[in-house]
């Protein structure tokens, strides 16, 4: 209300400025600037400042540790022509291929037969025999044996 009061009285003040003297257009243009700028500035100042939150800290991704899935391996198909079958073995939703002798997942492999597939759990430590001659045997002392590999059956669920 009061700038609609203000501009009103400020226009009449314009007309009767107008007709007392002349006035370029530059001049009414300034004028009708300053107008303006005076409604922004008065809505400007109603407006509440916004107020910033401080952001929370989140940890970072790396700092997580990261788990292994742990899943069950499943038989979906086995197909081929004996003794040279290949099956289809769900991994924890994860679909693939398997031929004898593959290594996949920390399990390899070692049959494929028609009633399903066989998997034995890959040695964690490796044997003496592999590790490099350079290395002298005083170093494989304390070493734990290597662990011997547990074969499990998968059969084609029926």
């Amino acid at each position: 209300m009061k700038v609609q009061r203000f501009a009103i009285l400020l226009m009449m003040f314009l007309t009767c400025d107008i007709f007392a003297q002349e006035t370029t257009l530059g001049e009414l243009l300034d004028l009708e600037s300053k107008v303006t700028k005076a409604k922004l500035n008065q809505d400007l100042a109603k407006i509440e400042p916004v107020v910033v939150q401080k952001p929370v800290d989140l940890p970072k991704l790396d700092s997580v540790p990261k788990k292994q899935p742990v899943f069950e391996p499943v038989t979906v198909a086995v197909y081929g022509i004996s003794p040279n079958y290949k099956a289809q073995m769900d991994f924890g939703g994860k679909i693939v291929t398997v031929r004898k002798g593959l290594s996949i997942y920390g399990k390899r492999v070692v049959s494929i037969t028609a009633e399903g597939v066989t998997l034995e759990t890959v040695p964690s430590v490796l044997p003496v025999s592999t590790a490099k001659k350079s290395i002298s045997k005083k170093k494989y002392k304390n070493q734990q044996k290597p662990v011997q590999p547990v074969s499990t059956f998968y059969p084609i669920p029926t």
